[in-house]
């Protein structure tokens, strides 16, 4: 199981080498998912959000949006865990992290007028 980030999937202003990198481990785990199709072993990815941990102080900048609020390491650790055991492919927590996720796949167009409103740095 890899932990990824949401900022793979969607990309976030001003984090645009972090959010490159996931994008990176998120390619490079369904690949290897399809590699390994048929072995018995299974791949996946969690995608979390903003995660409680001392990433934006150690950079030098504090997180500074009001939404989404950052979730405890915990609950991500726990749903890691639950992903594992049941053999899910992809997780995302929270879960409403789907829904960006959808919307730039089917309209893109839409999805960066609404990350151009919402989506600040």
């Amino acid at each position: 199981m890899f932990v990824t980030s949401i900022a793979g999937r969607v990309g976030v202003a001003g984090e645009a080498v972090y959010a490159a990198t996931k994008a990176g481990l998120d390619a490079f785990a369904e690949s290897l998912r399809l590699e390994l199709r048929g072995s018995g072993v299974g791949v996946g990815a969690l995608a979390p959000g903003v995660v409680q941990t001392r990433f934006f102080e150690r950079r030098g900048q504090p997180y500074a949006r009001s939404r989404p609020r950052p979730i405890p390491a915990e609950r991500v650790a726990d749903v890691l865990v639950r992903a594992i055991k049941s053999g899910r492919d992809d997780r995302y927590v929270p879960g409403w992290l789907r829904l960006p996720v959808a919307v730039r796949a089917v309209a893109p167009g839409l999805y960066r007028r609404l990350a151009g409103r919402y989506g600040g740095s």
